[in-house]
Order: C-alpha cells, then structure tokens, then sequence
C-alpha cells in the first residue's frame, strides 16, 4: 500500500515545527505547550499548509488518549482525610465557579445553550502539569502551597473528566444515564481497587519480553477506550481509567510511564496539540469574544482557587500562589472542545475562540506565577500580598 505523500509532508512538518517552536518557548520559560500549539496556528489558518483530515485526524486523537492516560497513572489519593476533603471542596467549588463564569460568557457571545455549557467546561479544566512546572520553575517546591496545588489537582482532574464523560453522554447518548451511572462506578471500584490492579501489571512486568511493558497498557488503553466510547462516555475517559488502574503498580512508574511518555511527548501529543488549532478559523470577528472569555478564565480561576485556598487556612501570599497556578487551561480543555467538534455539537467558530482562550491562559499562567513570587520576594514581609 503505497502512501499518501501530502500525509507523510504534513505528518513531518507539523512535527518539526511543533519540537521547534516548542523548544523555543522552554527557553523563554514558557509551557512547550505554547510553541506546540503556535505550530498550529502557523501551519493551519496562517499559511494553511496543514489541512483537516481523516487519518491525520484520528492518529492526532491517540494523543489525547495516550495524554489521558497518563494523567489517570498521577491519580493516587493516599492523603489523610481531612486533606482530601479540604482538597476536594477546594476543586470542585473553584471548578463550579469557572464553570458558571464560562456558561455565562459562551451564552452571551453566542447565544447557544451548548456553546456556553462547553465554554464552561473549557473554564473548569486547570491544567496541572502547567500548574505545577510553573510552581517548580519559579522555585516554589516542597511548600506547603505547592503541596496543596498537587492535591486540588487531583480532585480537579477526576472532575473533568467526570464532566466529559457527562457531557458526551449527553450530546451524543441524548443522555442515557445507566451508561453514565455504569462508567462512574468503573471509575469508582478501578480507582478503589488499583492496588490489586497493580499487582496484576507487575506480574506482566516479570515477562521476559522487555517491550510488553508498552504493549500491555497501549492494548489496555485501546479496548477500554473502546468500550467507553461505544457506550458514549468519550474514549479519552477510558484511557483515563486505565492509567488509574495501573497507577499502584510497582513497575508503573520505573517501567510503563518512561515508555509511554516518550511515545506521548515525542510524537502523539505534539501531533494533537498542532492539528487541533489547526483546525481552527480565526477572523477579525471572533477577537472580541476571544479576548473577553480570555479575561473572564482567567480572573475566574485566579479568584476562586486564592479565595477558597484562603477560607482554608493559607495566607495570603500563597493563596494567590495557588490561585496563580491554576490559572493555565491545557490538555482536558482541548480534550473537551475536541470531542465536541467532531461530533458537531459546536461550531467551528466557538471551537477557535475556546481554542485561542486555552492558548491565552497557558501563556498568562506561568508568568502570574512568576509575578507573584517576585512581588513576594520584593517586598517587606509585612507588605507582602
């Protein structure tokens, strides 16, 4: 079978541009995930060199699977319960608060009831990975704010992709709640259960056969994404629950993450974050509601997480630490918006607008973080804010 060679040319310019620009926003301190997603924004609505298709489409897409996953293995709630607790209200009330912001903002602009419930969901997904690598490179680690910001993360992350997995129900179930009801108690009794889960993934590790490590949980994470996705619980949400499944294992982290973070991070996931802006249509029209959703995520996030950290007992200055670091929507957010472009749930209109707001908070994220640290560090304790 010979190849398409427009696909072998946009397969290796999306992924050299994506490494390239990437690189170059590491060095300027800012997420790879900025210069992944330029990438797209380049190759697709600037020089249109990158266009949508099928099989470029759907080998994007295991990236979000594969991110998923990973996302699912950080899953370990072994805090104590009061921990937990104050971790969990934490999330979901600062969650609630972002949601109902964005429901508000996707209404006004466009006036759809499913534009805003996505526009909320955009809203409410905090990316943690970006929360916590700007915590670490404005050196805030081993704090107790840091410490806290990881646990709300966890909590925020079961959330959301609680939420897709609802919200795919719904769109594209028209709401069959036994397939909801069934997914959540998956996810319960996986998640309960990871520590008998993870025995059975470390006896596979004792195989002779040093690359069924990858093999293993590549075919864990496709035939549960595939029972996910046939009962309309979005695929991403079954990779989620395998990387949960496999999260207490002994060999997860020294043998299975290694593996797949570098199939993850060196191919697919470039691959998805470029070809999902890409998609998008940008126009002078669209700059407002861009600019304004932009705003509103970030403000929305910043006060809630700095206020509710606050009701919870930290100071000031690491409240708005925390509050900072939750600032930068990421991979859930174009998970979401993803899914509910294909399945033609939103216009490609409020898809590029929630796109350019990802893009707005990944790189206002770190730099707040950075701001607050330095203003901290400035000025005399007793003035500090």
């Amino acid at each position: 079978m010979a190849f398409d060679p427009v696909f072998l040319f946009e397969l290796s310019i999306i992924l050299f541009a994506a490494k390239v620009l990437g690189e170059a926003a590491e060095r300027l301190r800012l997420s790879h995930l900025v210069g992944e997603m330029a990438a797209g924004l380049v190759l697709g609505p600037i020089l249109h060199f990158v266009r949508p298709g099928d099989f470029l489409g759907q080998m994007a897409n295991l990236g979000m699977l594969f991110i998923a996953f990973l996302i699912g293995t950080s899953i370990k709630l072994e805090q104590g319960r009061k921990d937990a607790a104050e971790s969990a209200a934490a999330a979901l009330g600062a969650s609630a608060i972002s949601f109902i912001a964005g429901v508000a903002a996707g209404l006004y602009f466009f006036g759809s009831v499913e534009a805003g419930i996505f526009t909320g969901a955009v809203l409410m997904f905090s990316s943690t990975s970006l929360g916590i690598k700007s915590l670490v490179d404005a050196g805030d680690i081993r704090s107790k704010a840091h410490d806290m910001m990881v646990s709300i993360s966890k909590f925020s992350d079961l959330a959301a992709v609680s939420v897709i997995a609802l919200l795919s129900n719904y769109f594209i179930l028209n709401g069959q709640i036994a397939a909801f009801a069934a997914f959540i108690v998956a996810a319960a009794v996986i998640i309960t259960g990871s520590r008998h889960i993870g025995k059975a993934v470390s006896a596979v590790g004792r195989l002779k056969d040093e690359h069924i490590m990858l093999s293993v949980p590549l075919a864990a994470i496709f035939i549960i994404a595939f029972f996910s996705d046939m009962y309309g619980i979005a695929a991403v949400s079954g990779a989620f629950l395998a990387g949960a499944a496999m999260s207490r294992s002994s060999v997860t982290e020294s043998s299975v993450m290694p593996k797949m973070k570098i199939l993850t991070y060196g191919f697919f996931a470039p691959l998805f974050f470029a070809y999902s802006v890409a998609l998008a249509e940008f126009h002078a029209g669209l700059v407002l509601a861009a600019a304004a959703i932009s705003l509103i995520s970030i403000l929305s996030a910043f006060a809630a997480y700095s206020v509710i950290s606050m009701r919870l007992g930290f100071g000031r200055r690491d409240g708005m630490v925390i509050g900072a670091s939750k600032i930068a929507r990421g991979e859930l957010s174009v998970m979401a918006l993803s899914i509910a472009l294909s399945a033609a749930i939103i216009t490609n209109a409020v898809y590029s607008v929630a796109i350019a707001s990802v893009i707005v908070t990944v790189i206002a994220g770190p730099l707040v973080v950075r701001l607050r640290k330095t203003k901290s560090s400035e000025m005399p304790k007793s003035f500090a804010f």
